[in-house]
């Protein structure tokens, strides 16, 4: 990812806008690791900084605002396995196997006016899914190239107009793959429109605008899009921009703004009465904060002083009662970002009114509203009572006065965290409420959107509330890591997950893959399959190792088995992230050829354990048995980021890489590791201070190729070697970037693949999708972009490869896990002897022509290739290949000049290498006719 023009410097000043805000992970009914809630919630800080290690420019110490785009401009440009021209020699088939029944953070949410069975849902990392059949099954619609972040969702609900949607982009808060404080935020690239009711979508060309590096544009960040139900005009409120409007649909002129309002809402009454909400976090805003209505669709905004909310307020959501369109609730996060509600009467403002104080709090560790810095905030008012109102932060809370009273528990408690035991999430339900929806046709038929996927109640009126899972193949869940059964033919596989701990499955590649059991708790993190139980961890390296059932399975159908805790006591996470000794996702691994062998980091420190059969079952706590440090072993203060350990000629090398505030990051190499002492260092001397190895991936058939990941933004990103480390080349190859429009991808872990002794493949994964190659070649190598067309652009960060029979584990943090087969060798590999040896630009042949040639060059490397034609004017009358990715050889392209007139004409190519080599010429040729 490090930029082939080495000579550009870009100075940046970032301005933090916003906070990447705390959030509460989920805690299962039945893992044993269930923490305290507060535990859970301190992690924040421990995450945000592990992101911002893994990501940060180490030159800057930021996250490059707007990569996003930047390095999905860069992805286009690169070859894929459909391009002929980038033949490999081993061919893997991909499928989505699920989990098909976990689903992820989901923000954009609606039901068909016309149809109750068609929902549309957007995940914040998947992307656009449609259901006919009421949820029961999902498609994806959106396609891999188009970006996934989707932030809402709506309808033109007019009589004629059902088949057009919008849904918006750019989540200002809290995105999935985002970097702490605000350091970096994943823009949107406009609003996208569906005209034959969600089945395609196309970006809104006017929307598709500014500098993609930065925050310059009011369609970055969208929170909210809103059709008016008598007009059809179409309205968005923005992060920093206000509210805009479209009469057309396709193009959006301001509506109330400019202004610097932090948030704004926008909702429309039945009538299409508008009300809109402008935040109280400004710099020198032009429009006072606080509550607008617009009565002539939203060419004019009049502030309605009567209602007061309180000074410093920041994010808020509009309810207006569908039954009452003078009726409207105000949800707010107040300057202590604690969560707030004002019940407005418009027509009779005696009655307006904070309710704040009747916000219920059912007690600790998880009975609270808690907005996580306003992070998750939704509220809606039942269609039929304008008394009836859901919120939602972490938990949903229901009140069948307006809140005018303290609803009691069992009124009050419908959603999030169980009511019934305080700890484990609600049946059917998850905790972090993002967007609730009622059918349009059954007012008592309600949809709730969270960080768990998608549930539906049939009776919101019920006590209690029963709420049905609809996450049925709804794939946009985030994974951190994957491991897969290291037996051949064997369909185990389990991942961690955020906010979804640890899913266990059986995978099928025709799809219908087994229910899913949570094995974790919370964010789940790394995890391990072997031969006689599985180990599961959660967040701040909670592990747990749990032996299998009589059916393979790790857990009984409600949760239980023989489980037990194995991560060292003499490395407690202390919860305080000043000295905390691990990371928020932190990395084990367990031996391959003695599964009764783990070694776990702590910090700068490495625990061994050689005999985990020692540690009690149903110990809840630290074990101490069996661990014990390496001695001798030190990384020289740094922590240790990344381990793992070889299988096979030789095994039980392990290797381990740390990162350290303003030091380089080193590799060290510890030979017979179950027994072995001290290390060797075989550090990468190439790499800046504060690089971050975020994966070592070692070939499975020969423990001494291995291949360094480094993930941070702005630097070379993947290193190889074949002599156990000794020494290191640079591979990034194409992955680099060319331009700041062009940055390269984060990388973020590898596999090697060896087919047999001939084949070998190599993968990387990226925040682009999946690479590989069957041809290092330092920096000339050519990385190309595997199945385009089903894991797509999507986050990959996780690949485990099981050599038994070829089978790559894809995890994605967004769309699941997809797994990768082999489906046989072709001997199709590049004839060396073909390179040129320098660039070159041929004479067309024939010539002079009519009314077509034939232009040759010549490439000694690969490149990116523009060739043009001009008349002697120098006027561009033709451009035959337009900054298109080729591999070196010789190629020829043929030129059609029909429609130009006889005379002279001149041919140049520019091509630029991933090394920074750069060609140019130029020649004439004449068209006769």
């Amino acid at each position: 990812m490090k930029y082939i023009f080495n000579t550009i410097i870009l100075a940046t000043t970032i301005i933090v806008i916003g906070t990447l805000v705390n959030y509460a992970p989920d805690a299962s009914t039945v893992s044993p690791q269930v923490q305290n809630e507060e535990k859970e919630k301190s992690g924040f800080l421990g995450r945000s900084e592990y992101f911002k290690n893994m990501l940060k420019d180490p030159e800057t110490g930021l996250i490059p605002r707007g990569i996003r785009s930047s390095e999905l401009n860069h992805a286009e440009t690169l070859p894929t396995t459909d391009d002929l021209r980038f033949k490999q020699s081993s061919n893997f088939d991909f499928t989505e196997i699920g989990p098909n029944d976990v689903g992820g953070r989901t923000r954009a949410l609606a039901v068909d006016v016309s149809n109750s069975n068609i929902i549309i849902a957007g995940g914040v990392s998947g992307g656009i899914w449609k259901s006919t059949d009421a949820g029961q099954s999902w498609s994806l619609k959106s396609r891999p190239d188009q970006i996934p972040h989707v932030t809402s969702l709506a309808q033109d609900p007019r009589p004629g107009n059902t088949n057009t949607w919008y849904y918006s982009t750019g989540e200002f808060s809290g995105n999935s793959a985002d970097g702490p404080n605000g350091s970096a935020f994943y823009n949107g690239r406009g609003i996208y429109k569906s005209t034959d009711n969600g089945e395609t979508w196309d970006i809104i060309p006017s929307t598709d605008v500014g500098d993609l590096n930065s925050f310059d544009s009011p369609y970055d960040y969208v929170s909210k899009i809103v059709v008016n139900p008598v007009t059809g005009t179409v309205y968005f409120a923005g992060n920093f921009s206000g509210i805009y409007r479209s009469t057309d649909g396709l193009n959006f002129a301001s509506s109330l703004g400019p202004n610097d309002h932090t948030w704004s809402d926008i909702a429309a009454a039945t009538d299409g009465t508008l009300y809109a909400t402008l935040s109280d976090n400004q710099n020198g805003a032009i429009n006072t904060p606080g509550l607008y209505r617009s009565t002539d669709d939203g060419l004019n905004w009049n502030r309605i002083p009567e209602v007061i909310l309180p000074a410093g307020f920041g994010r808020s959501t509009l309810a207006v009662s569908p039954s009452n369109k003078d009726i409207v609730y105000i949800f707010y996060a107040d300057v202590n970002n604690s969560a707030g509600i004002y019940y407005a009467d418009i027509l009779n403002p005696a009655n307006n009114e904070n309710r704040t104080q009747n916000i219920p709090d059912y007690g600790d560790p998880v009975g609270d509203l808690d907005l996580q810095g306003q992070y998750n905030m939704v509220s809606i008012v039942k269609p039929d009572d304008p008394d009836h109102i859901v919120v939602g932060g972490t938990n949903a809370f229901r009140s069948t006065d307006g809140f005018g009273s303290v609803p009691s528990t069992e009124v009050g408690w419908v959603g999030g965290y169980s009511r019934t035991n305080n700890i484990s999430q609600y049946d059917e339900h998850h905790p972090d409420q993002h967007v609730m929806f009622y059918d349009p046709s059954n007012p008592n038929r309600l949809y709730s959107g969270h960080d768990g996927g998608i549930s539906v109640t049939e009776n919101s009126t019920q006590v209690p509330l029963v709420w049905t899972d609809l996450n049925n193949g709804y794939n946009v869940t985030q994974f951190y890591h994957v491991s897969i059964h290291p037996d051949a033919g064997d369909v185990r596989i389990m991942g961690g997950t955020q906010d979804n701990g640890t899913p266990f499955f059986r995978f099928d590649t025709d799809g219908v893959s087994s229910a899913s059991n949570d094995a974790s708790s919370g964010d789940g993190a790394f995890s391990a399959l072997r031969n006689s139980f599985g180990i599961v961890s959660s967040q701040n390296g909670v592990a747990f190792k749990w032996e299998y059932q009589p059916n393979g399975d790790l857990q009984q159908a409600n949760g239980a088995g023989i489980f037990t805790r194995v991560d060292p006591q003499g490395c407690v996470s202390s919860n305080d992230p000043a000295v905390d000794q691990r990371n928020f996702i932190h990395p084990f691994v367990v031996d391959y050829g003695n599964e009764n062998v783990m070694f776990f980091p702590c910090q700068s420190r490495l625990y061994r354990n050689t005999d985990l059969t020692s540690i009690p079952d149903f110990d809840q706590d630290p074990a101490t048995e069996g661990w014990a440090q390496v001695a001798n072993f030190s990384l020289d203060g740094r922590e240790i980021s990344s381990i793992e350990v070889s299988q096979t000629n030789p095994s039980n090398v392990l290797y381990v890489a740390g990162f350290g505030n303003g030091t380089t990051p080193v590799i060290k190499r510890l030979d017979n590791a179950t027994v072995g002492t001290g290390s060797v260092d075989i550090s990468i001397a190439e790499l800046p201070a504060d690089a971050y190895i975020n994966d070592l991936a070692v070939n499975p058939k020969n423990g001494a190729e291995l291949i360094a990941v480094i993930s941070n933004y702005g630097v070379e990103s993947v290193f190889y070697s074949n002599d156990s480390g000794s020494n290191w080349t640079s591979i990034e190859g194409n992955l680099a970037g060319i331009s700041p429009n062009q940055e390269g991808p984060s990388a973020r872990t590898a596999a090697i693949a060896q087919i047999d002794d001939q084949n070998k493949k190599y993968f990387v994964g990226t925040s682009t999708g999946l690479y590989s190659t069957t041809l290092l070649d330092g920096n000339n190598t050519i990385w190309v972009r595997e199945s385009s067309d089903i894991v797509g652009l999507s986050l990959v960060s996780s690949l485990e490869y099981r050599s038994a029979d070829n089978v790559l584990a894809i995890a994605t943090h967004g769309r699941g896990i997809f797994l990768g087969e082999l489906t046989g060798a072709v001997s199709n590999e590049e004839d060396m002897a073909d390179i040129p040896m320098s660039f070159g630009l041929d004479q067309n042949y024939p010539n002079p022509f009519n009314p077509s040639t034939n232009i040759q060059f010549s490439l000694s490397q690969h490149g990116q290739v523009t060739l043009t034609i001009y008349d002697l004017n120098g006027r561009k009358v033709s451009e035959l290949i337009n900054n298109e990715s080729y591999s070196s050889g010789t190629h020829s392209v043929n030129f059609n000049a029909t429609n130009l007139a006889s005379g002279m004409y001149i041919y140049n190519i520019r091509a630029i290498s991933p090394g920074g080599i750069s060609f140019t010429q130029s020649r004439t040729m004449t068209l006769i006719k």
